[in-house]
């Protein structure tokens, strides 16, 4: 052992110098890595610094952009005007005028023209359609009249039966433009009161003779007559009839005058032709 202990002390020596070198060597290369990792770092700081600069710069941007989007736009407000709707039922009225300050236009606007009588059309009337019925009781015709036997034109009325106090009866009657005929098949007693003809409320037009035993010619009153017909309602005759013993009522017999102004109308184109 003694032997080898100056070969363990140079050995010992050796390492001791190996391990001075190294360290000598590696503490110039610790100093190079402190001295790069303070160059990172002060990157690294630099670095984080523009980013934070960039940051602030994106979001002073960003704000001004919404402030920018938030501020309001000037535009034109149209005020709507409100629509009512009516629900009702109620009908909708035309154009209404507007009212006239003169108070006689009012009643000239009020007062309604009566109806004119309606004029016949001569060039569309047809003797050939003859006869003609007008409602349920005149008929125009152009024919042999009672009392003269002349073709004329006339409206005679379709005949009517009554009781004449004996039996049964018939009466007609024919107007021309000058007469008034009315014809029964019965004998008539002029001796019975209240007789005539009367047209709705109007005073009784007296009998004025008898043509032969049964019928009644009036021509004095012709014209008197035809205004009250063709304004009328109903015609009335009124008769007395024979046998006058026992004596008996007086007979009185009606008719409309529904569409008489029609057929008397008719009648006037008639005569003209």
């Amino acid at each position: 052992m003694k032997k080898y202990l100056p070969f363990l002390i140079i050995l010992a020596s050796y390492g001791c110098a190996n391990q001075q070198s190294n360290i000598v060597k590696t503490q110039p290369t610790l100093q190079q890595a402190n001295s790069d990792s303070a160059v990172i770092n002060t990157n690294q700081l630099s670095s984080t610094k523009q980013t934070k600069s960039d940051k602030v710069t994106t979001k002073t941007f960003l704000n001004k952009t919404i402030e920018k989007k938030k501020k309001p736009s000037k535009q034109k407000t149209i005020k709507a005007t409100p629509v009512k709707i009516n629900n009702s039922q109620s009908p909708t009225l035309s154009h209404i005028p507007p009212k006239s300050k003169n108070p006689k236009s009012k009643v000239i606007a009020m007062v309604q023209t009566p109806p004119q009588p309606i004029k016949p059309d001569i060039t569309s009337f047809d003797l050939e359609k003859l006869p003609l019925k007008y409602g349920h009781t005149w008929v125009l015709d152009r024919k042999k009249d009672s009392i003269s036997n002349t073709t004329r034109c006339m409206i005679s009325s379709l005949t009517k039966t009554f009781y004449d106090g004996y039996s049964e009866s018939s009466i007609t009657i024919q107007l021309t433009a000058n007469s008034l005929f009315i014809k029964t098949n019965s004998t008539i007693d002029m001796s019975y009161p209240d007789t005539g003809v009367v047209i709705d409320q109007n005073t009784s037009l007296p009998l004025e003779k008898l043509f032969g035993d049964s019928s009644i010619l009036i021509k004095q009153n012709t014209k008197k007559i035809i205004m009250q017909l063709t304004q009328g309602k109903q015609l009335t005759i009124k008769l007395g009839f024979w046998p006058t013993w026992p004596k008996s009522e007086t007979r009185r017999i009606d008719f409309s005058l529904t569409d008489f102004d029609k057929a008397y109308q008719s009648f006037i184109a008639c005569e003209k032709l």
